[in-house]
């Protein structure tokens, strides 16, 4: 039976002994992949021990570790599993961005689908592991990879993932972490039958108001959830008005801007398709009928103006045919007097101005900030030299100090045995003249 994590481990035999030491000499791929439990366990062990080894992110021998963990953190010991998470945050501790994150779908799935279940000491781990891919510059894996969690059967793995989703959250900011995809997961946990998940669910519900507003998400959510959870989250949201900055930025990203506005409701809804081919929808039979009032319902497009974001398509067949009407250059939207605000008529052109006008005056600040930023790469990058040539030195002095202190003791049993043999020669000579 193979031994459980986290229970004192009985004296191995010299069997076992025998069979590790034969095993550190097989590749990492062999050792990982070992019929023994505890080969596969001593290879994480090695492993993680070599990665916090590693100054370099870009030491090639972390592009040969990258592949191994997606089996590794899946494996089916537990033991093994914990040592391969420990071996999986030394490795991304010690890695580039843009060499890591290649490897970071499958093993985000391997952890969803192992390791948020189980011990809490292995779900911490898994979790520090996922948050540290959102470091790495994988917040879109991350985010997918949740998507498929909270979709887990059983609320005890879905738990931790909204948990992890309210830390990456709370640390990054929706900047990284998309905040689009997150709302579009939360009706279905708000409305689940466990209460730990829908009191998890309240919690990341929150956070994203504090960090995008509140408006957005009561137009976008409350009308896909129940009233008694919309009333429990307006009392929350009625307490707290804050609105967060980022505690972490994302790692190599030594430009990465941590201030934040509120987001813009349009970029968090998805386009409605409201174009329908003009037979099907009645609407060239509208045009022309005799009654007015038959003509009039037909290109009534209220409701299309209404419509938070409209997607894409081809109006071609639709918009000369008011043209035909009446004879005006424009398309003219049917909108009555008591309209509040005519969106297609004014707001839409007052945005688009002001955004022209916005980015106009930005281009010189944003070329400023390039500027700027390459400036303390270079700064960064000259002093990251700087360490790494200070501890090939120290470590070039600590091997010659090793070999002085080597040196030195080998001449003090040299002067023992010299003192040994005079000390024999004087004996002698004393004995014979005695004699004598």
């Amino acid at each position: 039976m193979e031994a459980e994590a986290g229970r004192p481990r009985p004296a191995m035999s010299a069997e076992d002994e025998r069979l590790l030491m034969e095993a550190k000499w097989l590749p990492w791929d062999e050792r990982l992949r070992h019929k023994s439990w505890k080969v596969r366990r001593d290879a994480n062990v090695d492993l993680a021990a070599l990665c916090d080894s590693i100054a370099d992110p870009k030491d090639a021998r972390l592009r040969e570790f990258g592949p191994l963990f997606q089996n590794s953190v899946a494996d089916c010991n537990v033991s093994v599993r914990e040592k391969a998470l420990d071996a999986l945050l030394a490795f991304q501790r010690a890695s580039d961005a843009a060499d890591a994150s290649r490897y970071a779908k499958g093993i985000c799935d391997a952890i969803v689908a192992k390791c948020l279940t189980g011990r809490p000491r292995i779900v911490e781990k898994a979790q520090a592991a996922l948050l540290l891919w959102v470091g790495l510059d994988a917040a879109e894996v991350f985010v997918e990879s949740m998507e498929k969690a909270v979709k887990n059967k059983m609320a005890k793995a879905v738990v931790p993932a909204i948990d992890v989703m309210f830390q990456a959250l709370s640390k990054f900011g929706p900047k990284v972490v998309p905040p689009k995809k997150v709302l579009k997961m939360l009706p279905q946990l708000l409305d689940h039958p466990d209460r730990n998940v829908r009191a998890s669910s309240k919690g990341l519900t929150l956070e994203l108001c504090w960090w995008i507003g509140k408006e957005p998400v009561k137009a976008i959510l409350f009308e896909k959830i129940r009233d008694m959870m919309i009333k429990e989250l307006e009392a929350e949201l009625a307490n707290n008005s804050a609105i967060a900055k980022p505690a972490h930025k994302i790692r190599f990203i030594r430009c990465y801007d941590c201030t934040w506005t509120l987001i813009d409701e349009y970029d968090l809804v998805d386009p409605v398709h409201t174009l329908t081919p003009p037979e099907e929808s009645g609407f060239c039979d509208g045009v022309k009928a005799t009654k007015w009032s038959e003509r009039r319902d037909a290109t009534e497009l209220t409701k299309l103006s209404s419509t938070k974001r409209i997607a894409t398509g081809d109006f071609e067949d639709i918009c000369p045919t008011p043209k035909k009407n009446d004879g005006c250059d424009f398309l003219k939207w049917y909108e009555p007097k008591t309209t509040p605000t005519p969106y297609l008529k004014q707001e839409l052109l007052n945005d688009l101005y002001a955004v022209v006008h916005g980015l106009k005056e930005d281009n010189t600040e944003i070329k400023a900030s390039l500027i700027s930023a390459r400036a303390q790469i270079d700064e960064l990058m000259t002093a990251h030299n700087a360490v790494t040539d200070r501890r090939r030195k120290l470590k070039e002095k600590d091997c010659s100090a090793c070999k002085l202190s080597a040196r030195v003791v080998e001449l003090e049993e040299e002067i023992q045995f010299l003192l040994s043999i005079i000390v024999g020669f004087v004996v002698l000579i004393v004995a014979l003249c005695l004699g004598g």
